[in-house]
């Protein structure tokens, strides 16, 4: 299970009191695998606002990406589109994103905690993440979402 509220994965759902009022939700590999879906957007902070592609606009995007041949596919603020591409051969994926929540779901190789406004990697170690992705590219698409 999923706790929309607290935007945690529930182990027992059944544990009283932790989760009692929240919104659950069950969980399975498309769900997990689609993170944005899952989660609730966060609109309330003007800083944190997240506005995340319709899938038409997603599909779109992706099809260009996969037409293009890129190896590599670097998403700043863009995690509708990084998730379209998780799990596949080519392009390989890294999601910059503010939105720590990510995390959960991702491994430091495909996701970074990161502020495109003040350029700014959260883990002590991100930029070294972003350079070996960066090194192992051959052709490069760059998709942004600025704040």
């Amino acid at each position: 299970h999923f706790c929309k509220t607290c935007s945690v994965f529930v182990i027992e759902p059944d544990e009283p009191g932790l989760h009692a009022d929240h919104n659950l939700t069950k969980t399975n590999y498309k769900t997990v695998t689609n993170p944005s879906t899952l989660l609730t957007s966060l609109t309330s902070n003007e800083g944190n606002a997240q506005y995340l592609f319709s899938a038409d606009t997603a599909k779109f995007i992706s099809k260009l990406i996969s037409d293009n041949k890129f190896s590599h596919l670097l998403c700043l603020g863009t995690p509708r589109i990084h998730e379209m591409f998780i799990g596949e051969k080519k392009p390989k994926s890294l999601l910059l994103d503010l939105d720590d929540r990510f995390a959960q779901f991702y491994p430091p190789t495909v996701f970074q905690h990161y502020n495109m406004s003040s350029n700014f990697f959260f883990e002590e170690d991100g930029e070294k993440y972003l350079k070996i992705f960066l090194k192992k590219t051959k052709r490069l698409a760059l998709i942004l979402d600025p704040p």
